[in-house]
């Protein structure tokens, strides 16, 4: 989100501006970069959506208008299709060739509060604020299956790549794992706060979520349990954005700070870049070698990440020792269960005790840092 209105485009490597536009007509609330056409697409206060060039921030064609507030949209596949939500209360979808409004969605005096499209382009999700996420074709805007009732509003929604599942974020910290198509809840995982972003590795194995609890983590979403030790940032979450391989995690938190994790281990890699506001929105580059973070009031920072963190993947003992060290969240037929003192302790002696892998040691480094007083 950016005040003002005006949007510049700046080169990676120095942060120079080589373009700017006010095309957006206000306070800019989403940005999306349609990369086979090179397409921009701005929407916010301004109550329109321009298309704009991502080479120059040249128009491509007149604003399209008649909306509300603009709070978010998504591409469909090619950049065909323009799903959209604002705060009109309503959902719609257009043809980004034509501008021609596709459908849109029934008045209702509930407010939307968020939505995603699924990734092969059928499907929108909306979380509405009377605590239902409802679904409507993205070509037609017809209703194809029930809505899905919550125990409290969803403040964030993710589609897995294969359009199967969805992740639910809920802001009495649940996280559903749905097959949308039967209503059935496949997983049922908990933080301690309302959580404000989830999102899928691009091979649908895990999901990674973000909590105003101070803490990001990321799941097995086949078994429905913690992949890696839950990472702890010290300060609510707000967003959070994962590189193309799925396996390095960006944070952006209210104190200020964007942070860099290793997915496989739950290790923070490097050191936090530093803002004088909270970060809301957080961003990677398609070949991962490049984060964007930008605060509230609309300033960002460009930078390099850092290579990987710790080896391709987590080494075979893994689980057990996550088991150990989290064992307050252990998910046993469908319920949170404590491990014993005997299970954690048979647990981490399957654990080697030698120093030389790499893993082990930037766990004992994070644990003897985290007994400081």
């Amino acid at each position: 989100m950016t005040g003002g209105g005006k949007l510049s485009l700046n080169r990676v490597k120095d942060g120079s501006v080589t373009a700017e536009s006010e095309a957006a007509g206000g306070w800019v609330y989403c940005l999306k970069h349609e990369p086979k056409r090179d397409l921009l697409a701005v929407g916010g206060r301004g109550k329109r959506i321009a298309f704009l060039s991502g080479r120059d921030l040249s128009p491509l064609r007149g604003p399209l208008r008649g909306f509300g507030w603009v709070k978010e949209f998504k591409f469909g596949p090619e950049g065909k299709l323009l799903a959209v939500m604002g705060l009109s209360r309503r959902a719609r979808a257009i043809e980004v060739e034509t501008g021609r409004r596709l459908w849109i969605s029934p008045a209702t005096p509930i407010y939307a509060f968020t939505m995603d499209l699924s990734p092969e382009g059928r499907l929108v999700a909306v979380a509405y604020e009377d605590w239902t996420v409802r679904y409507f074709d993205a070509w037609t805007g017809e209703i194809p299956i029930p809505s899905l009732k919550l125990s409290q509003t969803a403040m964030a929604l993710a589609f897995s790549p294969n359009s199967s599942e969805l992740a639910v974020g809920i802001r009495d910290g649940w996280l559903l794992i749905v097959d949308h198509r039967s209503g059935r809840t496949l997983h049922r995982l908990k933080h301690d706060g309302a959580i404000t972003a989830v999102a899928y590795t691009g091979d649908g194995s895990r999901v990674v979520s973000a909590s105003e609890d101070g803490f990001a983590r990321a799941w097995d979403a086949r078994e429905g349990r913690l992949s890696a030790p839950p990472m702890d940032h010290g300060a609510r979450v707000i967003g959070l954005a994962l590189d193309p391989a799925g396996k390095r995690m960006l944070t952006g938190c209210r104190d200020g700070h964007a942070r860099l994790w290793d997915v496989d281990t739950g290790l923070e890699i490097g050191d936090s870049v530093a803002h004088q506001a909270p970060v809301a929105m957080v961003r990677v580059s398609r070949d991962g070698r490049w984060a964007g973070s930008a605060e509230q009031d609309g300033v960002a920072r460009i930078w390099r990440l850092p290579e990987a963190g710790l080896g391709d993947r987590a080494p075979d003992w893994f689980a057990d020792f996550l088991e150990a060290k989290v064992a307050s969240r252990v998910e046993k037929d469908g319920r949170t269960v404590s491990l014993t003192s005997e299970e954690i302790a048979e647990r981490l002696a399957r654990v080697p005790s030698g120093s030389d892998d790499p893993f082990v040691a930037a766990v004992k480094q994070k644990d003897a840092a985290q007994a400081e007083p």
